[in-house]
């Protein structure tokens, strides 16, 4: 079972599990779990998706119950009032705030150049264990609610590794010492991103942390720094910091 977080006539929000496809993949034919057929069976209807998380990553997705409502949900998420934020977890002490506009390589020979990218990141707590991860007698890590302004494939996971602030679990991007560490200290071997809130139309979506995630914010005193997060991102003071970049 797939949690729904909420629905109406025209969509049905639900909290992706991480570590499973939305659909079926050439690239993983040997997946036989995708997040649309299961709800699909759980609903009992067809399904339309509005947008994509990548596999290893957890959080709140919409679906549309008609192909019609589907167009219309697309449209809406492009707009520039939608927000998409995101909790993640990185390495080292990253700055309190900040926006990142690295342009993303296209990452196909056939079609190669960049694109312009933003993304803009809040640090919402600091960690220091005392453990040696990379040579250094501690390590460190940060709590960050990032808001994906453009939406480039992995771009948030690629303008954290660009900052020097790679996320935990990220087997691409990331850094496999620290990947390792929290494997074997906390448990933890998951990308460390979650789609935390989405807001349409006014309406905001969240979906809850799944359990692993969550009792790392607990154990690294994060909670109530999270609980606190009501409004990451101001569009007005937010808007006039990404035109001055």
């Amino acid at each position: 079972m797939i949690e729904i977080i909420e629905q109406c006539d025209d969509w049905v929000a639900i909290n992706k599990p991480p570590d499973m496809l939305v659909h079926r993949s050439e690239l993983d034919k040997h997946e036989t779990q995708f997040v649309l057929q299961i709800v699909r069976d759980q609903l009992g209807q067809k399904l339309y998706p509005v947008h994509r998380l990548d596999k290893p990553t957890s959080g709140v997705m919409l679906f549309a119950k008609s192909s019609e409502a589907a167009a219309k949900l697309q449209a809406t998420l492009d707009q520039p009032s939608t927000q998409k934020c995101y909790l993640g977890i990185v390495r080292g002490w990253a700055p309190k705030e900040g926006i990142l506009d690295h342009p993303i390589a296209i990452r196909d020979r056939r079609q190669p150049g960049k694109l312009e990218a933003e993304t803009w990141y809040r640090r919402l707590g600091r960690a220091q264990i005392c453990h040696e991860v990379e040579g250094y007698p501690t390590a460190r890590y940060s709590l960050v609610v990032m808001r994906a302004v453009t939406g480039r494939r992995h771009q948030l996971r690629r303008h954290l590794k660009n900052a020097n602030h790679p996320m935990i679990g990220d087997s691409t991007f990331g850094r496999k010492k620290h990947n390792d560490f929290f494997a074997q200290a906390f448990n933890f071997d998951r990308l460390a991103l979650h789609a935390w809130r989405l807001r349409v139309d006014d309406h905001w979506i969240e979906a809850p942390l799944d359990g692993g995630f969550f009792t790392l914010i607990q154990r690294f005193a994060w909670k109530t720094a999270l609980k606190s997060c009501t409004e990451p991102f101001p569009e007005e003071q937010w808007s006039r910091h990404s035109a001055t970049q």
